[in-house]
């Protein structure tokens, strides 16, 4: 949405991933180059797609540093465990794609505020959703209505 196709990610588990509590899975591959895989309505890769894709668990303990970038197709499973699966995920994109943190975090605390912040007489769901979803790199026309071409 703001012009970047590329970014990479760092992964940092502060809770060890394992299989019962929906560690990171990964799909092998050299994702380095476009075009982006078909997408649903949701933003996710096409199930027809999706269900020949071999997803590699990414176990290991907490402090270990996992790299990848944004056309890697990956997700998490469900943590079916009572303790928490906490991480960090630092994420960037080079230079040349631009600066886009400032715009990126206003329109998250306009969409998005901390609790402390919101106006009660105004409705989050929206932009709850945009965010909670982490679809924004997509831009598939899921911008809280008010906001679509703002950006």
């Amino acid at each position: 949405m703001f012009g970047q196709y590329f970014h990479m990610s760092a992964l940092v588990p502060a809770n060890p991933m394992t299989l019962e509590n929906g560690c990171l899975k990964l799909v092998a591959g050299n994702w380095g180059e476009l075009p982006w895989l078909p997408l649903d309505e949701n933003g996710d890769i096409k199930e027809e797609i999706a269900k020949n894709f071999k997803l590699d668990p990414v176990i290991c303990d907490a402090g270990t540093v996992i790299m990848f970038n944004s056309h890697v197709p990956h997700k998490s499973d469900v943590n079916q465990t009572d303790q928490s699966r906490r991480a960090l995920y630092i994420t960037w994109n080079g230079e040349s794609l631009g600066d886009t943190r400032k715009k990126y975090y206003d329109l998250r605390r306009e969409c998005h505020p901390p609790d402390h912040l919101r106006d009660p007489n105004k409705d989050y769901t929206e932009g709850i959703q945009l965010f909670d979803e982490q679809i924004l790199e997509m831009g598939n026309n899921r911008w809280p209505k008010a906001e679509r071409g703002k950006y």
